[in-house]
């Protein structure tokens, strides 16, 4: 290469090291659902209307001091005064409706002129009990409603405010923790935070040193730094460049790209003749044998990234779009480009004959040279295995809990299952109403509101219910005395012109066209909201009708809906990946056996990880639904180079002496690239957060699946086939 072409490239490198720092980063919960996703849609207009419903719930620790609720006054005042509240709800915002001598009086629930009353005041209060303060636990909350923000790194800085500001105002040692789904997200920004200061940078030491030990070059690995930095920085600018959000997801695309990287290094570095008088004979004799196989790898691994461009939730669709396109320009500028640098700056490599992989590999060998007369035991052996393992497929369960994502004693978990035991549910969910001529006041509607809110307290996963008609109810009670059966349009019209408060219409727009009725269930998973909403479904039917109509929305809901998205984009993905792998392995090879044969040892590795799943009772969620289509795409690296060293052999000698030197020259490569994906993979289990430790762990599994079919069952079932004449890989 000449000096131009290389200062173009450091031109090219250094554009694309600036252009990732504008990365929209958020991991806000609609970001894991398609835009056209009806209960999306809905949610979102729902919004717009009623504020959001990702609320932060936090949780104080009730003192007896003369000051305390001084204390909590002054930060709840502080915190309603920050630019990004929307709302706030303690004890010093809820309404009380009493009874007087001549009518109501309508005045906050917490006065600091009678604090006894007030807390008596409270106690009776079921909405007040139920939400926000329980006196016999010593446990009160304050519910706040953020404005929309969209990027996750301000979403942290507002709760690292809101957190902060307890300390300031004397309340931090009472703080209990913090719930809601605006904490979760918090939470998982900031794992996506620790992963990239720690788990990315930490896999890229312990790449670079791989490399470095086993084949002493400095150069080499400064070689491979500058090349992995290249590629993953142009990936990660089509995230800036297209405007697409980068979340947690997205986040292991540089340990993806830097696996992917060392193991194309590896095969290079491999194949190159080092020893010989001229380097560049030495290149060019090396490229002519690893060359095309690995084009073949990187094709069929790049479908298997493009193939989840089919699945429902976006950031795995990006994921996967933009990390097949990194694999395909790192095969070109390391099998194109790098072997020019190693030969223009004379790049040698000390391999020695013997290293820490040689008495692995000649083991291998010779037990491998063992089994082959004994091909059909060895065949029927895996076989049985597999199917033992098929068992635990039966046992997989579709599912998504945003809670479950971290560990059971993580702070968010912790403060959720503390308010859920002391006041409510924390997942929202919203029934919208509406009607065709104006009758969301009418008596005969209001009635079967608080009939159907008896109905849906019966609900065991329901834990509060409330809507405008109990404003309405209770303002009656207290007003005229009268039981509800007198309640009447004409009065009805009266306490609207005599109230005056707020709280109504959080919960009825202006022109009384749209209600809302708010549930919150004390379940997280998916497929336990699913079953909730199934019973509140029952509920609504026979409650509502009429002009009436309604629809179910709210976060609860748009996770429930994106559940039954995920099986289908898991199928459908893996299917067109198995599809396109073989297509391409057909094409290349010109043989149907020939791709049948490669396909076993690759869909293996695919059923191992999801028998695992289903023994350990693993999730399929957003994050082990890419596995299948990955695993599959990663496997097939090591399986085309071993058969191809094989069938180029068995032009001219025996299948048996065939895999033997195969073993000898390829077996190092294999086990070292599987070696350094597993390593790879399995620092992601370093996160607290659960997908993915899963998805690390699981790769892990499927990928040593591959490296024992590779190195086990592909040599004996070749030989099997070429004994018994079925089919010769020559």
């Amino acid at each position: 290469m000449k000096r131009w072409q290389y200062f173009t490239l450091f031109l090219l490198f250094v554009a694309t090291a600036i252009i990732p720092k504008d990365l929209f980063v958020t991991n806000v919960p609609n970001t894991y659902v398609p835009n056209d996703l009806p209960s999306r849609v809905l949610n979102e207009k729902v919004r717009k209307i009623f504020g959001s419903d990702e609320i932060i719930v936090v949780l104080f620790t009730i003192s007896k001091e003369k000051d305390f609720y001084k204390k909590l006054r002054d930060y709840e005042s502080t915190v309603r005064s920050l630019p990004n509240v929307r709302k706030v709800q303690s004890i010093f915002s809820f309404e009380y409706i009493e009874e007087i001598d001549d009518g109501v009086a309508i005045e906050k629930v917490f006065s600091f002129d009678n604090i006894k009353k007030s807390i008596a005041r409270m106690e009776k209060d079921t909405n007040v009990s139920s939400l926000i303060y329980n006196s016999n636990e010593n446990m009160t909350a304050i519910i706040i409603e953020p404005s929309v923000i969209e990027k996750s790194v301000d979403r942290a800085r507002f709760f690292d405010e809101i957190k902060n500001l307890s300390y300031e105002s004397g309340l931090g040692d009472l703080w209990r923790g913090a719930a809601g789904e605006f904490v979760v997200d918090v939470a998982q920004f900031n794992e996506m935070i620790s992963l990239l200061k720690s788990v990315i940078p930490i896999s890229m030491i312990v790449g670079f040193l791989t490399i470095f030990l086993l084949f002493r070059s400095v150069k080499l690995v400064g070689l491979l730094f500058v090349t992995n930095l290249f590629v993953v920085n142009i990936c990660l600018s089509i995230y800036t460049l297209f405007g697409v959000s980068y979340n947690m997801l997205s986040s292991i695309i540089p340990n993806i790209l830097l696996a992917i990287n060392i193991s194309f290094f590896i095969h290079l570095v491999n194949s190159i003749d080092f020893l010989s008088c001229e380097l560049f004979d030495g290149v060019v004799s090396g490229l002519k044998r690893v060359r095309r196989p690995s084009f073949i790898s990187a094709l069929t691994t790049s479908c298997g990234f493009f193939a989840l461009c089919f699945s429902p939730v976006p950031p795995v669709r990006h994921l996967g779009v933009i990390t097949g396109f990194g694999i395909l320009l790192s095969y070109i500028i390391i099998f194109n480009i790098v072997p020019k640098i190693i030969v223009d700056f004379s790049i040698r490599v000390f391999k020695k004959e013997k290293d820490f992989f040689s008495p692995f590999v000649e083991k291998t060998q010779r037990f491998v040279m063992l089994l082959l007369p004994k091909s059909g035991y060895v065949i029927i052996f895996f076989i049985l295995v597999f199917s033992l393992l098929a068992m635990g497929l039966f046992s997989i369960k579709t599912e998504s809990n945003l809670y479950m994502f971290f560990p059971d004693d993580h702070e968010v978990n912790q403060a959720t299952r503390l308010y859920q035991s002391k006041f409510s549910g924390v997942t929202s969910v919203d029934v919208i109403l509406s009607s065709s001529n104006n009758s969301l006041l009418d008596v005969t509607n209001i009635e079967s509101l608080q009939s159907m809110k008896i109905n849906l307290n019966k609900i065991k996963s329901v834990s509060y219910v409330y809507s405008y008609s109990d404003l309405l109810i209770e303002f009656h009670d207290k007003f005229s005395g009268l039981t509800r059966k007198f309640l009447t349009n004409e009065m009805i019209e009266q306490y609207l012109l005599i109230y005056d408060g707020t709280t109504l219409y959080d919960f009825l727009t202006k022109d009384h066209n749209v209600g809302r009725v708010n549930i919150l269930l004390n379940v997280q998973g998916a497929n336990e909201i699913q079953e909730a909403l199934a019973d509140v479904e029952k509920v609504l039917s026979k409650a509502i009708g009429g002009n009436l109509k309604y629809e179910i929305t709210g976060q609860g809901k748009v996770l429930s809906d994106q559940e039954d998205l995920l099986l289908g984009g898991f199928l459908q993905g893996f299917l067109l990946s198995f599809l396109v792998i073989a297509g391409v392995m057909y094409t290349y090879f010109r043989s149907f056996r020939a791709t049948c044969i490669l396909m076993i040892p690759n869909v293996a590795p695919v059923l191992a990880t999801f028998s695992m799943m289903g023994l350990l009772n693993i999730w399929l969620d957003f994050g082990t639904s890419m596995i299948a289509s990955i695993t599959l795409g990663i496997a097939v690296d090591d399986t085309i180079h071993s058969f191809c060293g094989i069938s180029r052999r068995c032009q001219f000698m025996s299948v048996s002496d065939a895999i033997e030197e195969s073993i000898a020259e390829n077996g190092k490569s294999v086990i070292m690239t599987t070696l350094v994906l597993n390593i790879q993979f399995i620092l992601l289990c370093m996160s607290d957060f659960m997908p993915l430790q899963n998805f690390g762990a699981l790769t892990v599994v499927g990928l040593s699946t591959a490296l024992i079919f590779d190195i086990f069952f592909v040599p004996c079932f070749l030989y099997f086939l070429d004994k018994h004449k079925i089919w010769s890989p020559s």
